[in-house]
């Protein structure tokens, strides 16, 4: 199970029914069994059959499948089951690879034969595609997704004097399902499963289980909450979040483990807390009057409702680095990343190939959304000036080390900026030559409003949600640009999780019928104000004053 991607409600846009009071017409309720007739599986992987002329989605049902369900609710236009019983198996079913199939939510449709589970998630991409007025988009063949590539994941841990465990969440509840391997994880995390559950029931590798009471030894079983593991090409990055802070003792326990299980850096943090409400701030009002409040929260922050602490290095035994697009760099713990190392290959490759020429003729290109530099670093290693919008101050302070380090620092300017909250203006955007945005799940619907009015003429998307990429996409469509083509990438294997890359390009005679837009305005402008800063600019972790330029000002972002 991934992090980033348990959300199954973000996205359900088409449950709007209410509960039926009298069942319809044939008296249905919930608890009642039926059987169903399984001819086609859903866009969150439930298998669709037809009770009494009303759709019904079952869980764990494949189309051909012929099933006893038990129903769990009768809605206005849809009846809700699981499954119970299979009755006839239909012709993609096939033996789940994986001996926690079924119970851990990591995985929804390894019982699918892969041939059929992959023409399905492409089609997920073409079906949303169509119905939103983009049919005749070219979509490429979709980068598969193979076991053992996922260079991250997120375990949940919990532990007594007897007993640890290390897994993943249920589907749909919060018992966690202990795991001694993960067929998804690159080697070297699924043998960190093992290595973590040992250190979580004893104070160090090697020793002997700790007994009940014995208090004074740290960390205790009841200490362990979670932990996220990245897969880095100088080794396993670990944080660990824990109940309460390591003394002395605890964070000499967290460094042994680190060289027991020959980790490259181990963190720690707090256990999260919730948002607190916003705060009014001095910087004036935003649209429609409300005051705006200063920024606060973890990864990506405006889509997730709790703060989480950055987490702080207990040892770094050698750096944890990756290389994205010829750049070395150093993420930091926890930081975002893209699941597997091919996805994020494919992904750069599809965005080099959209703004290759406009990059080597040392263009400008906004990249939104840029964390540590996965396009940034990638476009300005190739040739281009790049402007990097980010909320997180940790990322934005990787990308200026890598770039410095490579020698870019001249060709990329740093813009701390909740893209979320404050959006850059049209008229800001118009000095770019190009655009890469890759927000979270909720999407850029601000971000993509100014860029629809700012008259730049190459767009590239990054989603990791195709229903609100299609949202976003229409709105670029009103404005004029042309979807010219996509490519689905599955970098989560086995579950109804899929991302894409878009290219955008602004059709011609839309372009011609603009009434001289700001973007011209402002690149000939003298006295347009400064882009930002350049890596290297500022000392310390923060920018020396208020950032401006195409992401605006960074208006209590940190």
């Amino acid at each position: 199970m991934d992090e980033d991607r348990d959300d199954e409600a973000e996205d359900r846009e088409d449950e709007t029914g209410s509960d039926d009071d009298d069942g319809g017409p044939a008296g249905l309720r919930a608890g009642n069994e039926i059987e169903v007739e399984i001819t086609a599986l859903g866009s969150h992987g439930d298998g669709i059959g037809e009770h009494d002329g009303r759709p019904v989605f079952v869980s764990h049902a494949l189309p051909g499948d012929r099933v006893l369900a038990a129903v769990d609710a009768v809605e206005r236009d849809r009846i809700r089951a699981r499954w119970l019983e299979l009755i006839t198996p239909g012709p993609v079913r096939v033996e789940p690879p994986c001996p926690y199939f079924g119970p851990c939510g990591g995985c929804s449709l390894q019982h699918m034969a892969l041939h059929a589970y992959r023409g399905w998630k492409r089609g997920l991409v073409v079906d949303i595609l169509a119905r939103n007025g983009f049919a005749d988009t070219t979509i490429a063949p979709m980068i598969p997704g193979e076991p053992g590539e996922r260079r991250r994941t997120a375990w949940k841990l919990r532990a007594t004097t007897r007993k640890a465990v290390v897994g993943y969440a249920e589907a749909g509840s919060r018992h966690v399902v202990d795991v001694e391997h993960c067929m998804l994880l690159v080697p070297e995390l699924d043998a960190l499963i093992g290595k973590l559950r040992r250190f979580m029931t004893t104070a160090g590798e090697g020793e002997a289980p700790m007994a009940a009471g014995d208090a004074d030894r740290y960390p205790t079983p009841a200490d362990f909450r979670d932990a996220h593991a990245e897969a880095t090409d100088g080794g396993v990055d670990l944080v660990v979040t824990l109940a309460r802070a390591p003394d002395g003792a605890g964070l000499q326990a967290l460094a042994a483990f680190a060289e027991a299980a020959d980790l490259a850096r181990i963190s720690w943090r707090p256990e999260p807390e919730a948002a607190p409400e916003p705060v009014s701030s001095r910087g004036g009002k935003g649209r429609g009057g409300a005051r705006r409040g200063p920024v606060r929260g973890g990864p990506r922050a405006g889509s997730n409702p709790m703060i989480m602490a950055e987490p702080q290095v207990v040892v770094r035994r050698r750096p944890a680095f990756v290389h994205r697009g010829g750049v070395q760099v150093e993420p930091p713990p926890a930081g975002f990343a893209q699941a597997t190392h091919a996805g994020e290959e494919a992904l750069i490759g599809f965005v080099m190939g959209v703004f290759g020429s406009l990059a080597e003729s040392g263009g400008t290109i906004g990249d939104f959304y840029a964390g540590s530099g996965t396009f940034a670093l990638a476009l300005a290693h190739r040739g281009a000036k790049v402007i990097a919008a980010e909320v997180e101050g940790p990322a934005l302070d990787a990308l200026t080390r890598a770039a410095a380090g490579a020698g870019l620092s001249d060709r990329v300017t740093i813009e701390p900026r909740d893209l979320m909250r404050w959006a850059p203006s049209a008229r800001e955007l118009g000095v770019l030559d190009g655009a890469v945005f890759d927000p979270p799940r909720a999407g850029a619907r601000a971000l993509v409003e100014e860029l629809a009015r700012s008259g730049v003429p190459l767009i590239a998307a990054i989603s990791c949600n195709p229903v609100t990429f299609v949202r976003d996409a229409r709105i670029l469509a009103v404005a004029g640009y042309r979807l010219v083509r996509v490519m689905p990438v599955d970098q989560f294997l086995w579950s109804r999780h899929v991302e894409l890359a878009a290219e955008f390009r602004l059709d011609p005679a839309a372009a011609s019928a603009r009434i001289q837009t700001g973007r011209d305005r402002v690149r000939d402008d003298p006295h347009a104000p400064p882009r930002g800063r350049r890596p290297g600019a500022a000392s310390g972790n923060r920018p020396a004053g208020p950032a401006s330029g195409p992401a605006g000002k960074a208006r209590g972002t940190r």
